[in-house]
């Protein structure tokens, strides 16, 4: 009996766990419910790649260089900490984490 008890216990509380958030979850990707995230723009920076004089961006799973284009936007500045896009009517620095707001 004692034993039924304990695995009867243990099984529920194992299925409360399987609804908290998912660890692997990549931070960019859409959710549905109310730990989902929500982009700002519909431009995310993914990575930052710096090797000497070569500068490269990962924007929406596309790397870039200097002068490349997506979309309006033309790639006017890469630094380490963040790029620019400018178009011929705003500009939007964006860092890695900018275009995620999280609930």
């Amino acid at each position: 009996m004692y034993k039924i008890l304990l695995l009867l216990l243990l099984t529920c509380s194992f299925a409360g766990m399987s609804k908290s958030v998912d660890p692997t979850k990549p931070f960019y990707s859409k959710g549905v419910g109310k730990n989902a995230t929500k982009h700002i723009s519909k431009y995310a920076l993914q990575s930052i790649i710096a090797n000497g004089q070569q500068k490269h961006v990962v924007i929406n799973g596309k790397l870039m260089a200097l002068g490349d284009r997506i979309g309006p936007y033309t790639l006017t500045v890469i630094t380490q900490q963040y790029a620019v896009l400018t178009s011929a009517e705003k500009e939007l620095k964006m860092s890695i984490f900018s275009s995620i707001v999280t609930n």
